[in-house]
């Protein structure tokens, strides 16, 4: 049951047309940022990001590895943006490369909102373990014959990851707000106040 419903939905996103896709990633991502940067309760946006950055994981795994069968590819593309050379470009791996991003993007959404503070460069870390989830997914995919082994697609990959983590950045701005409103407001009473 799992298995139809995801490879439905998967099917349905593949088949919108990529102006669609980008309007809706953009849109979740600032819709994101704003719903974490209202909830006050630190414990229930690790929690939630948690579990959708552990569902993000799953939906990569599924669709590149877990729902394919071997069909004998032992083919290595390590030139970066190959698919865009005159010899292999075509509109459907134009579409390939966008749809690696955006299958990477909920997980650089997600996963910032989940490490520690501690973590200082959260977006970073986040784009890194994007990337070598990216790198697992292409050894696998060469390792049992279910796909091409493309340097593009960590390319594409690890960019949906970044791409995904400005959901973190735009978070931290909306929460820096009221305190740069506040340093302004207090500066301006202390001009007056000495004038």
């Amino acid at each position: 049951m799992v298995s139809f419903v995801l490879s439905s939905l998967f099917s349905y996103i593949y088949a919108q047309p990529l102006n669609y896709l980008i309007d809706f990633s953009v849109t979740v991502v600032i819709l994101w940022s704003l719903a974490m940067a209202l909830v006050k309760d630190n414990a229930s946006v690790t929690l939630c990001n948690g579990i959708g950055a552990a569902a993000a994981t799953f939906g990569i795994l599924y669709a590149t590895v877990l729902n394919r069968s071997p069909w004998n590819c032992d083919e290595v593309f390590l030139m970066p943006l190959s698919s865009l050379m005159p010899e292999r470009y075509s509109a459907e791996l134009c579409r390939q490369m966008v749809m690696n991003i955006f299958l990477f993007l909920p997980l650089g959404m997600l996963l910032p909102f989940t490490l520690s503070d501690r973590v200082r460069r959260k977006v970073t870390v986040s784009v890194a373990v994007g990337m070598l989830l990216s790198l697992l997914v292409e050894t696998l995919q060469y390792s049992f014959g279910l796909g091409w082994c493309e340097t593009d697609d960590v390319l594409m990959n690890t960019l949906g990851t970044a791409l995904g983590g400005c959901s973190y950045l735009f978070f931290c701005a909306l929460t820096e707000l009221p305190t740069i409103f506040r340093r302004s407001n207090t500066h301006t009473m202390f001009e007056k106040n000495t004038s």
